[in-house]
Formats: C-alpha cells, structure tokens, sequence
C-alpha cells in the first residue's frame, strides 16, 4: 500500500480483510482474509484467519511471520496451518468500548493500525458520528495494552513513552 507521495502506507487492520492470500511460490490462491488475530497484550497480530475455502473445510491461520507482503493481495511465504491461531480476533475486538483505568469511556474501537513486523501502531476509535465527523476518529497510538473482557476494553495502565499512548491522542488527557 502506498501512501499520495509514493511512500509505505501503514496498513489498517481493516484494509486486510477481504484481500486474497497468494502463495510467494507458485502464485497459487490460498483463500482470503477473513479476520486478523490479536494478541493484545503484546500489541501485535499474530496471523490471519483465512477463509475456509467451502462447506466442510476447517479454517486456516496464515502466522503473522509468514507473511512476506501486504499491498493489493497477502503474499504467504509459508502455507497455512490448519485451525484458528489462539488469540483475539479483530472481530471480537471491534465495537468495543475503550475505557481508561477511572472508567471514562475514550470511544468504540473501529480499526487498528499496524507497523513493522504485525506491531500494533494504534487503536482507531469512533467518539460518535457528530464528533467523528467534527474532529476526526482519534488514533490511540501504542505502545499501549489492551485488557480485554466480555464487554469493555481497559487501557492497561503503563508507563508512556515518547508520546506513545494515549497522550495527545486525546486532549483533555494530555
């Protein structure tokens, strides 16, 4: 993915799902994207659950090291295993309120960014359709952990660093 000035864009989470997995030998189709796994406490996705490929086929987790390239299409180094990766997916993640260690509520997750190596560069949210279309979707950038329960995700509470964080993402906690 590149960016207007022909620089490496950096990837959304949702930008993946959808895309079409292609074997770096071969060429040949494994399947598509049909959700990332997480794992939020170390802040990176761990692989991509691929589609299942028809009625009675198992799923198929392509591992984050495998993949060789995200553009157009995931290029897979490796084959994918069978089963799902243990992990988080997007899917159960997404929608989720935010909250901080008080309990305010920050917003509702709607992507994630990633960086190098399937990090996790930040958390998109939605603050509602007014302010998201007033001030724009605040990113809370990593590094920053997640707790994640049935219903809410925590900011783990940790030393920030370099501006990462949560700090200037949103304002009235800077």
């Amino acid at each position: 993915m590149m960016g207007a000035s022909g620089e490496k864009a950096m990837p959304r989470g949702s930008d993946l799902l959808g895309l079409p997995v292609i074997a770096a030998t071969g060429g040949q189709a494994l399947g598509r994207v049909q959700d990332l796994v997480l794992d939020p406490a170390a802040t990176r996705v761990v692989g991509l659950l691929l589609d299942r490929g028809g009625w009675l086929r198992s799923p198929r987790t392509l591992p984050w090291p495998a993949v060789g390239g995200v553009a157009d299409a995931v290029v897979a180094n490796h084959t994918p295993v069978p089963g799902a990766a243990p992990g988080l997916t997007w899917r159960e993640l997404a929608g989720k309120p935010v909250l901080t260690p008080g309990g305010d509520e920050l917003g509702l997750l709607t992507d994630l960014w990633l960086g190098s190596n399937g990090m996790i560069a930040g958390y998109q949210l939605s603050c509602g359709l007014i302010d998201d279309l007033l001030s724009g979707q605040p990113v809370l950038r990593a590094p920053l952990q997640l707790a994640v329960g049935e219903a809410v995700a925590f900011i783990v509470p940790a030393g920030e660093t370099d501006g990462g964080g949560i700090s200037g993402a949103v304002p009235e906690l800077q």
